[in-house]
């Protein structure tokens, strides 16, 4: 509750976006959330949980890092925040599941 005026305040006075807006002027929103960046150390978890919820018994911490490695992060000098949260993952979680497959499929070829 002590957050939400501020975000308004910010929403309205900030340059661009809803800057001014009428929308907000006249009180038709009804709610603000604010969307906090993630780091690194969350992404990783969102790894995790992804492999968790597809119930995959064989992924590693590499492949966690891997995926983690393969998104962008700002800024760019110390890359501290996603630049697309844990949106991303589960296609990256795709590729990685394919490969895996992939390896499995050849080996029982041999």
């Amino acid at each position: 509750m002590d957050l939400e005026p501020l975000v308004a305040a910010g929403a309205f006075n900030e340059e661009g976006g809803l800057q001014h807006s009428r929308m907000l002027e006249k009180n038709l929103v009804d709610v603000f959330v604010p969307f906090l960046p993630l780091e690194r150390q969350h992404v990783k978890i969102c790894v995790r949980n992804e492999f968790e919820r597809r119930q995959i018994p064989w992924w590693t911490e590499a492949m966690v890092d891997t995926i983690a490695d393969q998104l962008s992060y700002w800024p760019q000098e110390i890359k501290l925040f996603s630049t697309s949260g844990c949106k991303r993952i589960a296609q990256k979680v795709d590729l990685i599941e394919e490969e895996f497959e992939e390896k499995s499929e050849s080996k029982d070829e041999l």
